[in-house]
Parts: structure tokens; sequence; C-alpha cells
């Protein structure tokens, strides 16, 4: 009788022993992407009347973007097959950035915050958005650019380039050059303004006469403040 009670626990530690290594070897298995897929979508299975969403996947965890600048969210929704398969977006700071119900992210204002994405069945996932200005010299007008570009052919000529700032602006189209006067540090310490002729080769000579300044037609086009921020950009 000792023998058979002997026999029996034997057995059942045996049993049980196999049971929890095949347990084991299954949990570990699952490492691999293939299994991992399958289990999701086994545990996903259930009845066609009522298959809901399990997971939303999105491309990327975050994005960056300037101001007007439209990103679309790129996701997938497991299962594929889902029976509802409506989304809600929504920005966390719609004054920073907006999102419409595609997913489409456009920029607002300078700043950081996040979009997330729901099911109905509370299934979400999220995506945080980075949004700067865009610079301003993409913003310059064509003709903007163009003194731009020929201003800093010439900018070393200025003992503190950074310290630069244009507070007048004339074009003359017949001797292709600007009229401009420039508030910049001096070798003393202080600060100065000057007037100049500048040419569209970045020639930039100084004025025995002082500018006329005026500021209606043509030259009212000119936005000085962009076009210091945009100087103030590229220089080094």
């Amino acid at each position: 009788m000792e023998r058979r009670i002997v026999l029996l626990i034997c057995i059942s530690s045996v049993w049980l022993f196999s049971f929890g290594c095949t347990d084991n070897n299954n949990y570990n298995s699952t490492t691999d992407e293939s299994v991992v897929q399958s289990q999701i979508d086994e545990n996903s299975s259930f009845d066609d009347n009522t298959r809901n969403i399990q997971h939303i996947v999105l491309s990327s965890s975050s994005c960056e973007i300037t101001v007007g600048e439209i990103y679309q969210v790129k996701y997938i929704i497991v299962p594929e097959n889902a029976t509802d398969k409506d989304l809600s977006w929504k920005s966390v700071d719609p004054q920073i950035a907006a999102v419409n119900s595609e997913g489409v992210i456009t920029g607002i204002s300078d700043g950081n915050t996040n979009i997330v994405v729901s099911s109905s069945q509370d299934v979400f996932a999220t995506i945080s958005v980075s949004v700067r200005k865009e610079s301003a010299y993409n913003r310059l007008s064509e003709k903007e650019r163009k003194f731009v570009d020929t201003f800093l052919k010439c900018i070393g000529n200025f003992k503190n380039p950074k310290s630069v700032t244009i507070t007048y602006l004339h074009n003359f189209d017949v001797t292709n050059s600007w009229a401009i006067s420039v508030r910049a540090q001096n070798g003393f310490g202080g600060y100065g303004e000057t007037d100049y002729r500048l040419y569209r080769n970045g020639e930039l000579t100084e004025t025995v006469v002082k500018h006329v300044r005026s500021n209606i037609g043509e030259d009212a086009n000119y936005n000085l403040e962009l076009i210091n921020e945009a100087i103030r950009e590229l220089t080094l």
C-alpha cells in the first residue's frame, strides 16, 4: 500500500514538472514577432459581429513641423477586419497643433503638444508634436530675399555683424542699388547709425549726403522687422 502511494506521488510530480516546462517554452517562443502577431490575432478572435479594435499602431511616436505645415499620421489597426473602425482624433492643445478627423495635423503656433487617437472601445495611441516657427528667411518676399542675399555678402564689413539692424531701405531700380541706413556697434563699444549705398554685386559704400527717407510706394512693402530677423538668423 505504501509503495503504491509513493509511486502515485512520483508520477504526479513528473506530470506537474512537465506541464510547467511546456508552459515556459511556449511563453519564451513569443519573442518571435510572427508568434506575437499570431497571439494578438488569437486573443482578438471574437464573434464576427463583435470584433473590436485591440491595438492602434502609429508609424511614429513623434513629429516636428513648422507653423502652417501639415503632417499626415500613418497608422494601422489590429485586427484589420475590426467591425468598428471609427477613430477619434484630439489635440491636447489646439492652439499649438490642430488635427482633423483623418489624422492630418496642422502646426498653429510655436510649442509642443500631443495628439491622441482613440477607438470607441477606449483603445488609444499618442503622438507627440513639436511645432516651430518657419524661418524668417523663408517668409521673405522675393525682393526682400534678394536684398538679404546681397547684404549678407558685405556684412563682414561691420565690427560686430550680429549687432547690425537695417533702419531704412529704399530700392533704386535705375542704378541696381539700395539706399540703406544701418545701426551697428562701433569700435568704441557704442552704437551708431550710418547711411550707405548697397549695389547688387555686394559692394557697400558710405554716402556723403544723408538719405531723404520715404516710406511710401514700393518702400512701404519692405518688411524691415522680418528682414532684420532673417539677417540675424543667417549671421554666424
